[in-house]
C-alpha cells in the first residue's frame, strides 16, 4: 500500500476539485481583510490608551509607571501587527482556510489535494507583504488551476468545498 503520505496523495488524485474562482476569492479576501482591519484596530486603539497616560515629566515612581505603559503600548502595537502579517498564514497552515474562506466554502490545499502547511501558507503571502498582490492576483483568471502567482510557487490550490 505504501505510506500513508502517498496512501493519501493517491486517494486525493481521485477525487475531483473544483478551483475557486476569481470573485469568489476577491469576495473573501475582502471580508478577511476587513477582519483584520477590525481586529488589528481594536490593538492600535488599546496602545493609545496606555501611552495617553504616561506623564509628561515624570519625577520619581512616575519612572515606572510610565515605563510600565510605555511597554503596554509596545506590547500592545506588536499584537496589532501580529495580526496584519499573521492572520492569513497562521489560519491557512492551521486550518486550510481564513474565516472568509470559510464562509465562502473555499480551502487552500497543496497541488496533490493534501492540506498545506505553515510553510506554504507563508510562501504564498509573500506577494501580501511586499505589496504586489494585485499583480499576483492577476494570474487567477489565466491558470488552468486558477492559481496566484505565489500559488504556483507554493504549489498551492484554492478550491471549493464540497462541490
Amino acid at each position: 500500500m505504501g505510506s500513508p503520505a502517498e496512501v493519501a496523495v493517491e486517494f486525493m488524485a481521485q477525487v475531483p476539485l473544483t478551483y475557486a474562482g476569481f470573485w469568489r476569492r476577491v469576495v473573501a479576501y475582502a471580508i478577511d481583510q476587513f477582519l483584520v482591519f477590525i481586529l488589528a484596530g481594536v490593538f492600535v486603539l488599546l496602545a493609545i490608551l496606555p501611552a495617553n497616560l504616561v506623564p509628561r515629566h515624570p519625577v520619581g515612581a512616575d519612572w515606572v509607571v510610565g515605563g510600565a505603559l510605555i511597554l503596554m503600548t509596545i506590547a500592545l502595537t506588536l499584537v496589532a501587527l501580529g495580526v496584519i502579517l499573521l492572520y492569513f498564514p497562521v489560519l491557512e497552515g492551521r486550518f486550510g482556510q481564513t474565516v472568509g474562506k470559510r464562509l465562502l466554502g473555499l480551502s487552500v490545499l497543496k497541488e496533490n489535494g493534501l492540506p498545506i502547511g505553515y510553510g506554504e501558507a507563508f510562501l504564498r503571502r509573500l506577494s501580501y507583504y511586499f505589496e504586489f498582490l494585485v499583480l499576483d492576483a492577476l494570474f487567477v483568471p489565466f491558470t488552468a488551476r486558477r492559481q496566484r502567482a505565489f500559488d504556483i510557487v507554493a504549489r498551492t490550490i484554492v478550491v471549493r468545498d464540497g462541490a
